[in-house]
């Protein structure tokens, strides 16, 4: 089978600059979209579109690629495979220009009107649509999702979660973990203030304290922290038999079992102090998601961060402003 030719729109941190951070290499030697394209020999990567001349330099200069100013210049090299890095706004519109496209693959957030626009464009046409929600493809959650947690720690009875540099941002990560390992929240609800998100990468984005109610009653409680001060993207589970808790950006997963009480008889206690740490396989995660599309391509392999999917986590983002904009109400979440 011929190699599918992949165009990049958006070529920025997260499509290159990602890699020359050195801390990130040591968990993630596969950070960006130029790296996975590198190193992925089913994809042909053939273009960059950026009107940036900075970012069209470092495609030649760096990467050895062809880069245009617009798509339109781009048009000629007819790809199968169209990477969307450029923030939303237009990714609808450059999809419809692109008519040999077979595939996409998305930064989040989708956006708004935007994101709809796309997965409408993209369902149309019967493309898959992959959604960089990057611990979709991380084999070590995938397992806790696919019974895992219950297996460690039983049922489910609270979790707390933190985010910063906006809810847009890492808060639709968090909320995205939350969705693929505890399942679908049914209401959410703003519980403090909205305040900027000072230093996040989204122009506008905010920071709020909120909750998220699952069908079995448990309560998700979810807050912001200053990345100024420290970062943390984090998530503590505790079940009626253990607690989980995936915390360092998920880049440390530990379990702490249920034990008998130090302080009373015929008690129990979490025994924070004997956890167990999960292996780690972020290093894998954006590989297997450029895996996972290409076989979505070329058998029709299910998609592990679908479109559809990604609009459910803008749908609760959605709805956390709304809730934050009329008393910290309760709403009730509908499909996307």
């Amino acid at each position: 089978m011929s190699k599918l030719k992949t165009l990049i729109v958006g070529f920025g941190a997260v499509a290159r600059g990602l890699a020359m951070d050195t801390k990130m290499s040591n968990w993630f030697p596969i950070a960006t979209h130029a790296q996975a394209l590198q190193a992925d020999n089913r994809f042909d990567w053939v273009g960059v579109v950026d009107p940036d001349p900075a970012a069209q330099k470092s495609a030649k200069q760096d990467w050895n690629i062809s880069a245009f100013g617009s798509v339109e210049e781009a048009a000629h090299l007819e790809p199968d495979i169209l990477i969307l890095a450029a923030p939303p706004g237009e990714r609808a519109a450059v999809l419809r220009a692109l008519t040999s496209v077979k595939g996409v693959f998305a930064e989040k957030p989708l956006g708004d009107d935007d994101g709809k626009a796309l997965v409408k464009e993209a369902e149309q046409r019967n493309l898959p649509l992959q959604v960089n929600y990057w611990r979709r493809g991380d084999r070590t959650l995938g397992i806790l999702a696919s019974g895992g947690i219950r297996e460690r720690v039983g049922d489910i009875q609270a979790a707390t979660g933190v985010y910063g540099n906006g809810l847009a941002n890492n808060g639709s990560h968090l909320i995205d973990m939350i969705r693929m390992l505890l399942g679908e929240p049914v209401w959410a609800q703003a519980i403090g203030d909205i305040t900027p998100a000072s230093g996040g990468p989204i122009t506008g984005d905010i920071h709020v304290a909120f909750a998220l109610g699952m069908p079995t009653g448990t309560v998700v409680s979810i807050h912001p922290l200053d990345f100024r001060h420290y970062r943390e993207v984090a998530l503590d589970i505790w079940g009626t038999v253990g607690r989980i808790a995936l915390q360092q950006e998920t880049l440390d997963i530990r379990i702490m079992p249920r034990v008998a009480n130090r302080g009373l008889d015929d008690e129990y206690e979490i025994a924070a102090d004997e956890s167990v740490e999960l292996k780690s396989t972020v290093a894998d995660t954006l590989p297997n998601l450029y895996a996972n599309l290409a076989d979505a391509v070329t058998t029709r392999t299910p998609l592990l961060s679908p479109g559809k999917s990604a609009l459910k986590t803008e749908n609760i983002i959605n709805l956390v402003h709304r809730s934050a904009n009329t008393g910290n109400s309760r709403l009730m979440i509908g499909d996307a």
